[in-house]
């Protein structure tokens, strides 16, 4: 293995000029040394590991804590997690019939989704005697993007309502030059290159808790004023609320977040709904949408208070209840985002099923991290919000729950902020102090990403209020701004020749040219 690396590590470099500089044959010596002693020394047997399967919505969050776990534990660790969709990490996490008839034994360690778990599986569960926790842990914006050509992301962009996004993703409204868009839209139809440019729908595929989230919003928004737009069933029996529905032939299949993205950068005129830092991360322009309080904005300019606001008080008092009455859709408040997803950890009562007992323990510690103000705020930059103070608490106290259900030979994880000499060398310490250059490199950049992230919502901002200053402002077609720039262009000939000839005549008359 280390040999094979050693001669990647070559070719890698010969196909990248640019970053062969960087290496030397002595580094890259160096490097195989250190991987022939790693194979040698470590066994399969003696990693710790912890798996993870759910929702793609905060997986980077989630990679992004994993990889500082692998990187501050001194005993081998492996850390995976695979972004495969909220319904499918509620599959894997039930483990129905996984080791035999009515046998409920998890594929992963824990699980992850976007949505609570339903009534029926829960008690489904729990009448098995599967107890299990919900742990939320973050919120974020589900939010609505487009590729159209000349048109802005935010302010001064493009605003919908929950009707008329309704008619686009049941295809009924089929052009972005459609009189519906063009009434809240003003400068739309002079703004687009393409006159009736299709509109291009694109959705997930597979279990979904965006497209719940999503539908279940189109729904509920629409019932006061246009309540056929999105009804929950149709009369021809389509399912249109949920996490998988019927959608039209001829939209777009989109597989995962990132496909999502994919589809929507691929295709000019789409429109699709994704998590929104996973759109704003990526460049896509956002869609302002109206809230309950009737405001148009984009999830950026609502920000993190505007997130936070959706929680409400439907969550139950501690982490083995049921959640499925949890309600984050179209909550009062000027600011007050619409459409919110939480994020939630599903982990059994009884981890009897992970054999090994400091992956138990590990597990745990790797858990607790997230509710941790200084490990989540790690998880801004993906446009995440923490859950709130009550919360945080309840996820707290069901991890406390678990730790005392631990066997008494299972080690005990500490950590070490400060340093501990000798003691900061133990096997089960996690120490801030045990780094690698790679992540030193990261958190810098993740400083530097935050203040632009700042500076950039600040622009917004200030967009957003010229918008509305300039709302009056004549709106010329493209032939009258030629013509005006050919205007300007002879005034300021004739300025500058009237300024030549009148220092000619001064030059003339003072000194007698």
């Amino acid at each position: 293995v280390g040999v094979f690396c050693f001669f990647c590590v070559h070719y890698l470099c010969a196909q990248a000029p640019s970053y062969a500089m960087k290496f030397s044959f002595f580094s890259s010596a160096a490097a195989l040394s250190a991987l022939i002693a790693t194979v040698s020394v470590v066994k399969g047997d003696d990693v710790l590991q912890i798996h993870g399967s759910g929702t793609t919505n905060p997986s980077k969050c989630i990679w992004l804590i994993m990889q500082d776990f692998m990187e501050r534990t001194k005993l081998p660790t492996k850390f995976t997690y695979r972004g495969v969709g909220s319904s499918t990490g509620q599959y894997e996490f039930m483990g129905t019939n996984h080791t035999g008839d009515f046998a409920y034994v998890p594929w992963n360690y824990f699980g992850s989704g976007d949505i609570p778990f339903s009534q029926e599986n829960y008690e489904l569960l729990n009448s098995n005697g599967d107890e299990f926790y919900q742990m939320p842990f973050v919120m974020g914006a589900i939010s609505v993007f487009h590729n159209i050509p000349g048109v802005p992301g935010g302010a001064g962009g493009l605003k919908l309502t929950p009707c008329v996004l309704a008619k686009i993703f049941r295809t009924q409204i089929q052009y972005w030059d459609d009189p519906e868009i063009v009434l809240l839209n003003d400068h739309i139809a002079s703004t687009l290159k393409e006159k009736r440019l299709p509109i291009k729908v694109a959705r997930r595929v597979l279990g979904s808790s965006s497209t719940a989230t999503f539908t279940q919003y189109l729904h509920e928004s629409t019932q006061m004023d246009c309540p056929d737009a999105w009804p929950t069933a149709t009369s021809s029996g389509e399912n249109l609320v949920g996490k998988v529905i019927d959608w039209a032939d001829t939209t777009l299949p989109c597989q995962g977040s990132g496909g999502v993205t994919d589809c929507i950068r691929d295709n000019e005129g789409a429109i699709g709904y994704i998590d929104a830092g996973h759109g704003n991360d990526e460049g896509l322009a956002e869609i302002e949408l109206r809230n309950l309080a009737g405001i148009y904005q984009s999830s950026r300019e609502a920000a993190e208070a505007g997130v936070a606001a959706a929680a409400g008080d439907t969550l139950p008092s501690r982490a083995d209840g049921d959640f499925s009455g949890v309600q984050l859709l179209n909550q009062p408040g000027e600011a007050t985002w619409p459409m919110v997803a939480m994020s939630y950890f599903y982990v059994r009562k009884d981890l009897s099923y992970i054999p090994n007992v400091a992956e138990r323990s590990l597990l745990l510690e790797f858990l607790g991290a997230f509710y941790d103000p200084v490990v989540i705020d790690e998880c801004r930059q993906f446009g995440f919000v923490p859950v709130g103070a009550t919360v945080n608490a309840m996820a707290k106290e069901a991890l406390k729950e678990l730790k005392d259900s631990l066997p008494a030979d299972a080690p005990e994880w500490t950590y070490e902020v400060d340093t501990i000499k000798g003691g900061g060398q133990e096997d089960y310490v996690i120490s801030s102090k045990r780094r690698t250059y790679a992540e030193y490199e990261r958190t810098s950049l993740l400083q530097d990403q935050m203040a632009l992230m700042a500076r950039v919502a600040e622009m917004e901002a200030t967009m957003k209020v010229n918008a509305l200053v300039s709302d009056d402002q004549v709106v010329y077609t493209q032939s009258e701004a030629d013509r005006i720039t050919a205007a300007l262009a002879l005034s300021s000939l004739s300025i500058v020749l009237w300024g030549v000839a009148i220092l000619y005549l001064l030059a003339k008359k003072l000194c007698g040219i």
